[in-house]
């Protein structure tokens, strides 16, 4: 089944929880996947069915959370479990993505802070990183848990003397307009030892060292990358940009000896053919007509969700109600 999570919030189309959909694009019975009320949801972001249950970014500014449900077994199948991080943390400020290390390490960037936050357990800010520290900064000088932080610490949602800006290209980029953050840092995932970051603002991918901190190697030239997708079986790695989605060989070892290239997988002329507005999230899953796998990508703009068949887009949902965000396969 295919599960989407839209922009959510509080207009009348607003669609807040994970909505699921069969095989053939047809609304499956239920339709949502997780119980509305304590917590309320809004505005729902990155999500994952993980061996700790399901995690979902709840990410309306006023709840800011990443959250942990379990499985019932009956609807709805998933229980609100435990928060694994709210505003409680200075550093946790309107959520975006989420993804974990192999020592069980969780990372979450927030978009109004410019930053990432590493938690070492639910609610448990981990440590600040050796490359941020190194140069005698002390842990208390950065927003709480942050591991990977912004160029800036004149951001509209930030306590004053709270954080300390780390230039580019180890820290984020961000975007402020008329007061209030534009763009900043978006999707995450992990890799053999390296936490891939979307920095929005600078049109790069970073790869960090979880051990330290310290920036490896970087995907430079993209044009506002957003989403991060890997295909394990393939070690390839996916970002959907303004470009459409661009696809990168990851090595074993990730480096800057070994340059991070990326190539046009979705163009913007197979977005133009089908009448595809804009590219977000991703996933792998069977293709309606043949079964083979194939990749599905969210049109964010254009209310859809389309999948790629014979080098060309081809549509799968249409007509959302609301503006589809992330999009998870699971058999």
């Amino acid at each position: 089944m295919f599960y989407l999570t839209f922009h959510g919030g509080s207009g009348k189309d607003s669609q807040n929880n994970i909505h699921i959909y069969n095989n053939d694009g047809s609304e499956a019975s239920p339709s949502k996947l997780l119980p509305q009320g304590n917590p309320d949801l809004s505005e729902l972001r990155g999500f994952g069915f993980l061996n700790n249950g399901l995690m979902v970014v709840n990410g309306y500014k006023d709840y800011s959370q990443l959250l942990q449900y379990t499985e019932t077994g009956t609807p709805p199948a998933w229980q609100y479990s435990q928060t694994w991080a709210s505003p409680a943390i200075n550093s946790v400020d309107h959520p975006f993505d989420f993804a974990f290390d192999g020592s069980g390490n969780c990372y979450l960037s927030s978009q109004d802070t410019g930053v990432v936050t590493i938690l070492s357990a639910p609610a448990k800010p981990g440590n600040v990183p050796s490359a941020l520290t190194q140069n005698g900064v002390p842990n208390t000088a950065y927003l709480q848990g942050t591991f990977v932080a912004s160029n800036s610490n004149d951001l509209p949602n930030i306590p004053a003397n709270a954080s300390v800006a780390v230039a580019q290209p180890l820290g984020l980029g961000v975007e402020v307009e008329k007061g209030k953050m534009a763009n900043s840092v978006r999707g995450l995932a992990y890799s053999n030892g390296a936490l891939l970051v979307a920095d929005e603002v600078a049109g790069m991918v970073k790869a960090y060292s979880v051990a330290s901190g310290s920036l490896l190697a970087a995907v430079t030239g993209l044009d506002s990358p957003v989403h991060l997708l890997i295909q394990a079986s393939t070690s390839t790695l996916y970002v959907s940009t303004k470009q459409g989605v661009m696809q990168v060989a990851l090595p074993a070892e990730i480096t800057f000896t070994s340059p991070l290239n990326a190539t046009p997988y979705i163009t913007s002329k197979m977005m133009s053919d089908a009448g595809a507005k804009s590219v977000a999230g991703m996933c792998f899953g069977p293709d309606p007509s043949s079964g083979s796998t194939t990749m599905f990508v969210a049109d964010r703009t254009g209310n859809a969700v389309y999948y790629v068949s014979g080098g060309a887009l081809k549509a799968f949902l249409t007509k959302l109600k609301d503006n589809p965000e992330f999009l998870v396969y699971q058999d």
